[in-house]
């Protein structure tokens, strides 16, 4: 016969709202998404695949509940406004998160992948916006169409 411990307890005059320790295997396992509120680190807030070619692929937006949380687009917009360059609207204040950027290969044909990527977080549309460029590293300022994935945290 096996014992397994699990200590489970509230401790919220320590500061933590749950905390918990286990001697076998996970300590927590979530059946669904998980939510956290915008102010906070530490959870994801949003992630987005975008095709470099209008369409994102695949999303998750962690204010949304059911389906619509991990359907495309999630309620979010990406908008080509130049070769390599998008504006994402995430619908939510984005300004003042943190990022993760990785591209992918150029899309559309023979062109160069990218070799570095900008992410540009600005108050438009009250701070929900983002600029990300994609750039052939090569020739500074020479920008090329690309996939990318982007998570907010």
């Amino acid at each position: 016969m096996k014992y397994y411990t699990f200590i489970l307890f509230l401790a919220a005059t320590l500061g933590t709202g749950l905390a918990a320790e286990s001697t076998f295997g996970q300590t927590l396992v979530v059946n669904g998404n998980v939510q956290q509120t915008r102010e906070n680190g530490g959870c994801v807030k949003a992630m987005i695949f975008y095709n470099g070619q209008g369409t994102i692929l695949e999303s998750y937006n962690s204010f949304l509940t059911g389906s619509a949380a991990n359907t495309p687009p999630s309620g979010f917009t990406v908008t080509r406004t130049d070769v390599g360059r998008y504006t994402i609207d995430f619908g939510f204040k984005v300004n003042d998160r943190f990022f993760s950027l990785t591209t992918s290969a150029a899309s559309g044909g023979p062109q160069p992948s990218p070799r570095s990527a900008n992410i540009y977080a600005y108050g438009g549309n009250g701070g929900n916006s983002i600029s990300v460029s994609t750039n052939f590293a090569v020739y500074p300022g020479d920008f090329v169409d690309s996939a990318f994935w982007i998570i907010v945290y």
